[in-house]
């Protein structure tokens, strides 16, 4: 028998019983007849839908489970667009609901590896990045979701993981990485690989188990330059560049390698104050006079990053055996540049008077009122750099480093101090 010839409220009631939107349209274009008598209904169950489809948004940003069972049992679309594209899956994903997050994966039609965020990233990356380790857990165990997955940009959750602030998080992608599930060396289009992002956080734990494994010790990222070493001998924590500097011991890392910039690791290690990794690159033969694309030498850096807060005059005897020299009311970052200054000018290979951008580290010293640097600085340069009226009233005789220990009491102090 054909719709049409069905009484109008068997034709109501067979639309009121069909519960997927697609298949009610495609009821109400059978004939116009049909499309007449259900208009009204379609455009109620749009509005519902609709308001159903707020209520999921609502219950997933404000972590009620038992809003988010109701509005999914009703027919709220579990993977509406929230704001910035995501889903409620992606924003539950990375806000660690894992309830939410097991029972959206639950609902028909969810695609766990849908992007849902306009960089391409999937709800494994999201909760990768936010260090979610328990919602990567469900994830992972969740039937074709791809623990190797690429956003827009290239980046597999590996790579997330090793800049995680979850150590969990990052255990669960090595052993898989162990396991021969993900790929320790996977790059970017720009030839990063999850050793750079590690080596960036300073996360030598990672660095540690990614070398295990076999990654490239010494990869260049195509659009930076940088190398894993160029990045870590900027972190804080310094073990991880410690590790990538004993590789360069052995000739698998090249130390003297540049940047974009032209920065080598010296470079960010003398600008960060990262005392330690300094030492070992000065040991290494780095070069102290390295140029970047702005004429800076490390030592350039290292004293523009100074702050004065110690005046000039301060009493450098006064410091205890576990102090820097100068700057102890600073402390900190400022003591690390100490400690950067004086071992970059006891190469004795400086080019004190280098400037960049019209200035040398002597001119930046004055400029800041830094005057114990400034007498470091002056001491520290060669003979015929000096200037006449500085070197009057100083030691004469054919012994230079007597004739330079004398311009100030700080290298005097410094030479008497040694063992």
């Amino acid at each position: 028998m054909p719709l049409d010839a069905l009484p109008d409220n068997v034709i109501a009631g067979i639309a009121s019983h069909i519960l997927s939107p697609a298949d009610l349209a495609s009821f109400a274009r059978a004939t116009r007849h049909v499309y007449n008598i259900t208009k009204l209904l379609l455009t109620t169950r749009k509005d519902v839908l609709h308001k159903l489809d707020q209520t999921l948004v609502h219950a997933v940003q404000t972590s009620n489970v038992q809003l988010c069972t109701s509005a999914l049992r009703d027919g709220a679309n579990p993977s509406i667009r929230m704001d910035r594209r995501k889903t409620p899956l992606m924003f539950a994903a990375e806000s660690g609901q894992t309830e939410i997050v097991q029972l959206l994966l639950s609902q028909k039609g969810v695609d766990p590896n849908l992007a849902g965020r306009p960089d391409g990233a999937t709800p494994l990356h999201a909760a990768v990045q936010a260090g979610q380790h328990e919602v990567v857990h469900i994830l992972l165990a969740t039937e074709g979701v791809d623990p190797d997955s690429r956003d827009r940009n290239g980046h597999t959750p590996l790579m997330l993981a090793s800049s995680s602030p979850s150590a969990e998080t990052a255990d669960i992608f090595l052993d898989l990485a162990r396991r021969g599930i993900v790929d320790p060396n996977a790059k970017t289009e720009t030839g990063a690989t999850a050793l750079h992002r590690a080596a960036l956080n300073g996360r030598a734990a990672v660095v540690r188990q990614l070398l295990d494994l076999g990654a490239d010790p010494d990869p260049v990222d195509e659009y930076s330059h940088a190398t894993p070493l160029i990045l870590a001998s900027r972190a804080r924590a310094e073990e991880a560049a410690t590790l990538l500097l004993e590789l360069a011991r052995r000739g698998l890392v090249d130390p003297h390698r540049a940047d974009r910039d032209g920065q080598t690791a010296l470079h960010k290690a003398a600008r960060f104050g990262r005392a330690g990794v300094v030492r070992q690159l000065l040991a290494l033969g780095a070069d102290v006079n390295a140029l970047d694309s702005r004429k800076d030498t490390p030592l350039l850096l290292a004293v523009r990053e100074l702050q004065p807060v110690a005046q000039s005059g301060w009493d450098v005897f006064s410091n205890g055996p576990n102090d820097s020299r100068l700057f102890r009311p600073g402390g900190g970052d400022n003591a690390r540049l100490v400690e950067v200054v004086e071992m970059l000018l006891g190469t004795g290979r400086v080019r004190i008077h280098h400037k960049a951008a019209g200035e040398s580290a002597l001119t930046v010293a004055e400029r800041k009122g830094m005057g114990d640097i400034v007498e470091m600085l002056k001491a520290a340069a060669p003979l015929e750099d000096q200037d006449d009226a500085y070197m009057s009233g100083c030691v004469e005789g054919p012994d230079p480093a007597l004739r330079r220990a004398c311009l100030t009491p700080y290298l005097v102090a410094r030479q008497y101090s040694k063992p």
